[in-house]
């Protein structure tokens, strides 16, 4: 939560040396993602995983992603407009191109063992 306010195109930073998938699960009690990580960016939203967590005052995180090739990711602050309220996200990576099935039912440990399994 320190970080709830944050804002700017390189508020994450990391390298890949192979092309990925990289997940955001976007706190939906929040409204909308910031524009970085919409459709129009190539973030394709997911609607049919989502990750719920056993804390009763946490609804479920949408799933969005995009490919990238390897090299330098850089992800924007989660308080970027249109958000508001900072919408809290997380981000997971898999290998390639292709997506790794998940359950829409699962709690985020079962889905990361199944993101993660997957590369």
């Amino acid at each position: 939560m320190d970080d709830e306010g944050s804002k700017g195109v390189d508020f994450i930073t990391f390298k890949v040396d192979v092309p990925v998938v990289v997940w955001l699960a976007t706190d939906k009690r929040w409204g909308s993602p910031p524009k970085w990580a919409s459709d129009a960016e190539e973030w394709a939203e997911q609607p049919d995983y989502l990750v719920q967590t056993n804390e009763g005052d946490t609804d479920i995180f949408v799933l969005r992603n995009k490919e990238f090739p390897a090299g330098d990711i850089s992800l924007a602050g989660n308080n970027d407009a249109p958000a508001n309220l900072a919408p809290m996200y997380w981000v997971f990576l898999t290998r390639g191109s292709g997506a790794a099935a998940v359950e829409a039912t699962d709690k985020l440990t079962a889905t990361w063992g199944k993101l993660k399994s997957a590369r």
